[in-house]
């Protein structure tokens, strides 16, 4: 099929920790003993008086990172004066530099390049230490990390749901820390003075290819079970590049009945995913080039208020999306994905989709189907986890809705908080093409049909 790539409202941030000194209890409060006669750094442990928070969740090893340091008092955010905080770092894990800020700000904008954190399996660890007068503070961010050449950091992230196993296909660290990296980037970035320090600093210009008008004054904003197609968003160089790389590719091959269509599938798996961590694994500098170059011209499609008015019910929405996650995924005959949205996958906000072949030409089936919500779940695109089964024994079942109408439910359908799948309308109804993106947002309820060839 092609590229699926979740773009994110929140992508990235950093839980707030206890502020501990490395090595030590996070129990004592003990100062460190000094040398006679020598001026006294005290070290109190553990401590909620700053958080660090950094861009990248997952990082390239001897690349560059962008923090910030966000000073609180008694839990509530305050204002520093140029001078007043001062971050460190060991000079092995990396080449740090404050950036200039105004008389006072709401936090300290921190830059390293040539990253290289100390290795805490499965995590890779920056030990910043915050320091205000005489005060020192361990404020460190870990990370998962890419290119340490290391196999055990290099473990795909695997978690058991009941009866089916679900392969992330990322870093077990990422893997374990994503909700809560996502959920408190969102809770910094409802205030509002921390926004311009969270943001992406400049930008590049990209030349998208295709354009649009601007929308007329009063014109509905782009909402749940819209979809926008952007016709020859990959060249046909580009295209057979990426088919290049995808066929290097390790892969995660899914088995479940969400994916699968009848015993064979079920038994072998018809649906494969390289992941974002065996991507880069396979990749060349040529091919990393390429998708950053990829994911440069659909940020600005997706940030483009023009063209893409968004009108985000799912998630705090702040006005800008970040990239949240890529995947190659192969579909064999018989593979599918069932009617879900992409909000049962995480905070995703808008999803971006990229087919390297044509329906009816390269393969079958695998239209996708854009759904619209039925009267009795008006809000289904917000509730991604209300998934069931009917009971595959006893019977018959029915559904009855508040009209009187009832429908016979088949033994093991799928229903989608409570409902069937036709009870769901298809609002649209779109095929696969070479370099086709498509755009929608992360609420909208879709479903990937069965691949027949």
């Amino acid at each position: 099929m092609g590229v699926f790539a979740s773009s994110c409202l929140l992508a990235f941030e950093w839980p707030q920790q206890s502020v501990a000194t490395p090595g030590s209890s996070s129990s004592s409060r003990m100062p460190v003993r000094p040398k006679p006669f020598a001026r006294r750094d005290i070290v109190w442990r553990p401590d909620q008086t700053s958080e660090i928070w950094c861009s990248k969740v997952v990082t390239l090893v001897n690349t560059s990172l962008r923090c910030v340091l966000v000073p609180r008092r008694r839990g509530k955010l305050v204002v520093t004066a140029v001078g007043e905080i001062l971050v460190t770092l060991p000079p092995d894990q990396g080449t740090l530099w404050h950036q200039p800020l105004t008389s006072i700000s709401r936090g300290v904008l921190i830059s390293v390049a040539n990253v290289n954190p100390r290795l805490d399996h499965p995590c890779g660890v920056m030990d910043f230490e915050v320091r205000m007068g005489r005060l020192r503070l361990y404020a460190p961010w870990r990370m998962a990390l890419l290119g340490t050449s290391l196999p055990a950091f290099e473990k795909p992230y695997e978690t058991i749901r009941g009866s089916r196993e679900f392969t992330l296909a990322v870093s077990e660290c990422y893997g374990s820390r994503l909700e809560s990296f996502e959920q408190k980037t969102s809770d910094l970035l409802q205030h509002a003075p921390l926004k311009p320090l969270l943001l992406p600093q400049g930008g590049t210009s990209v030349v998208l290819q295709k354009t649009t008008r601007p929308p007329k004054r009063g014109a509905k904003q782009f909402g749940r079970g819209q979809v926008l197609v952007l016709d020859d968003f990959l060249t046909a160089n580009e295209v057979d590049d990426f088919i290049a790389w995808e066929d290097r590719c390790a892969r995660s091959v899914e088995k479940s009945d969400e994916k699968n269509a009848g015993e064979h599938c079920l038994a072998r798996g018809c649906v494969a995913y390289c992941g974002l961590w065996q991507m880069v694994q396979a990749a060349s500098i040529e091919e990393l080039r390429l998708f950053l170059n990829v994911t440069s011209r659909a940020l600005a499609v997706v940030n483009d208020k023009t063209l893409l008015p968004a009108k985000v019910t799912a998630y705090s929405y702040a006005g800008k999306v970040w990239p949240h996650w890529a995947t190659f995924q192969h579909y064999l005959p018989g593979g599918r994905h069932i009617l879900h949205p992409d909000t049962d996958k995480g905070e995703h906000c808008i999803s971006l989709a990229i087919s390297f072949s044509n329906h009816n030409v390269d393969f079958g089936g695998g239209e996708i189907k854009v759904f619209d919500c039925p009267p009795t779940v008006p809000d289904c695109g917000n509730r991604g986890r209300a998934r069931s089964r009917v009971p595959e024994d006893g019977g018959p079942y029915t559904r009855v809705w508040p009209d009187g109408t009832s429908i016979s439910l088949q033994p093991g359908e799928w229903l989608w908080d409570g409902e069937p799948e036709a009870a769901y309308s298809v609002r649209e109804e779109i095929r696969p093409r070479s370099g086709r993106a498509l755009i929608w947002l992360s609420e909208t309820v879709y479903q990937v049909e069965t691949v027949s060839w």
